[in-house]
């Protein structure tokens, strides 16, 4: 478990997760200190990981537009692209429809990976 994230925890999570084996990745309580950009370039190449994120309820307003403009462009493109979307992201101040929206993502894209569609 990481208990401090620093300017290097993105960058050294990269470095030991194996893609190729990791199936499902969990972190709680991020603090706005996470590399969020950095990760989520890592989660576009690698939609087959399924990802939970908790944010910190204390972090800044900046960061949480900043998580929910990454979200809702993801939301806004994934029909087009037809690519896997297994996230589950909470951050303060997420909007509802957002959290709907995930949701529905989620659940939709978790079935088909597990053979349900």
């Amino acid at each position: 478990m990481i208990s401090i994230f620093t300017s290097e925890t993105v960058p050294n999570l990269i470095k030991v997760i194996n893609p190729s084996i990791l199936k499902t990745f969990y972190l709680m309580n991020i603090p706005e200190t996470f590399d969020f950009n950095l990760f989520a370039t890592f989660m576009d190449k690698n939609p087959l990981i399924d990802y939970e994120l908790h944010f910190d309820r204390h972090i800044a307003r900046e960061y949480s537009n900043m998580l929910q403009k990454y979200f809702d462009k993801k939301i806004a493109t994934s029909s087009k692209t037809k690519k896997p979307f297994l996230f589950k992201i909470i951050f303060p101040r997420q909007s509802e429809e957002s959290v709907k929206h995930l949701e529905f993502l989620y659940n939709f894209y978790s079935g088909r990976q597990n053979g349900m569609h």
